[in-house]
């Protein structure tokens, strides 16, 4: 082997091993691209999946809400029947309201 040849297989070794990793940057990048994009779905995948969880959330406590306020609506009602119940009591009893009643004069 002469010394150019020696000098050749040595540049040719070093212009292989240069490329190497030129391709290596190139393999990581596209790799690194796909599992991006892998996660940019999943997140949206997640994003979907919690915004229905939640909308379902949300309902479900609107239908607790409106059940207490329709069990409150029922109690109020149940309370001005008493209270017009007491009020034709004291209709029929000579009734005199406590002075806290009275308006300042």
């Amino acid at each position: 082997m002469t010394r150019e040849d020696f000098m050749m297989k040595k540049a040719d070794i070093e212009t292989r091993m240069h490329q190497t990793r030129i391709d290596e940057r190139k393999a990581i990048k596209a790799m690194t691209l796909q599992f991006e994009d892998r996660l940019q779905d999943e997140q949206l995948k997640f994003r979907k999946l919690r915004n229905s969880i939640m909308e379902e959330r949300d309902m479900k406590r609107v239908e607790i809400e409106n059940e207490y306020k329709q069990r409150r609506r029922e109690l109020w009602a149940e309370d001005c029947e008493l209270v017009d119940q007491w009020r034709v009591q004291l209709g029929d009893m000579n009734f005199t309201p406590p002075h806290f009643w009275k308006r300042a004069a």
